[in-house]
């Protein structure tokens, strides 16, 4: 199975650290979300992205949305521009 990673941000907020990632695979899409506490420990969400619509539902719940609206927007960007080449390739 191909995996590429399409786009990937990074952001400190207070002591802890968010990183998301957008990745695809043959057949899917797939964001992640990785949450660094100061003292090390990692929590990390992945969520098969079937639509815009459960795109933009992960983000909207997402704690620091706010802070990581500019990154999300970009985000954003790169998914549409993957599901118009999908749509395009033989």
């Amino acid at each position: 199975m191909n995996e590429v990673l399409v786009f990937e941000a990074e952001l400190l907020v207070a002591r802890e650290c968010v990183r998301i990632k957008l990745i695809t695979f043959d057949t899917c899409v797939f964001l992640e979300r990785e949450l660094t506490h100061a003292d090390g420990t990692s929590f990390i969400h992945g969520l098969p992205i079937g639509s815009e619509n459960e795109l933009n539902s992960f983000i909207a719940n997402d704690p620091y949305f706010l802070q990581l609206d500019f990154r999300y927007k970009a985000l954003r960007e790169k998914y549409r521009n993957l599901i118009a080449a999908r749509k395009e390739a033989p």
